[in-house]
């Protein structure tokens, strides 16, 4: 296969103890070895999102996070995909990092539509976390509306970090707010001077 490693390999050892009337104990140990693979000028690279596309304030709340325990699973997320970088980096010509962000409320069903300065104001905290941390740039996910997406992309310049939008698209064509794909994408870049890095969009819900 195309830049697959050479050799690949692995060894397990299982044993289990018979520890009477409990069952029985068993214990694993496991190597494994893989050849380095290489990359040729046709690859583009790889973009890494870290697993924190809840880690924001109103979400946290809900589930008994405290602000403090909410900047350190953003930067657990984001030293998890360094370690990949890391392991992987000699063998792609670009990996990216990406700290993952989500709407306010819910990004397919929102029960309010935020302006686009309460947007700015809630998302800046976890947008300087990331920029604390090794990430190349932030992706917000999930968008219902042209206004939240908006408040992201100011908060990310104010922290100097590169950001792209991905709007959530009902089976209609529309956003959550009713606004076009173009109306928004319109509305985000005439506000923000056309920041965003690139545009994405959702999966339609159902």
């Amino acid at each position: 296969l195309p830049r697959a490693p050479e050799l690949t390999y692995s060894i397990s050892a299982i044993y289990d103890f018979d520890i009477g009337n409990y069952g029985y104990l068993s214990s694993r140990i496991s190597y494994a070895y893989r050849d380095e693979t290489s990359y040729t000028d046709n690859n583009l690279g790889f973009i890494l999102e870290s697993m924190t596309w809840r880690a924001s304030r109103h979400w946290g709340e809900r589930l008994g996070f405290s602000v403090e325990e909410l900047d350190h699973f953003n930067r657990a997320g984001i030293e998890l995909l360094q370690e990949v970088r890391n392991e992987y980096e000699g063998q792609l010509p670009h990996i990216v990092i990406s700290g993952c962000m989500g709407s306010r409320g819910d990004g397919y069903n929102p029960e309010k539509i935020i302006t686009a300065e309460e947007a700015e104001a809630y998302h800046r905290t976890q947008i300087a976390t990331f920029r604390d941390t090794q990430a190349d740039m932030v992706t917000a996910f999930t968008i219902p509306c042209s206004q939240e997406a908006i408040g992201i992309v100011l908060a990310a310049k104010a922290e100097a970090m590169p950001v792209a939008i991905s709007f959530t698209v009902e089976i209609d064509g529309r956003l959550p707010s009713g606004e076009t794909l173009k109306e928004a994408v319109q509305a985000v870049d005439g506000a923000t001077k056309f920041a965003p890095a690139y545009y994405m969009i959702n999966c339609a819900h159902p």
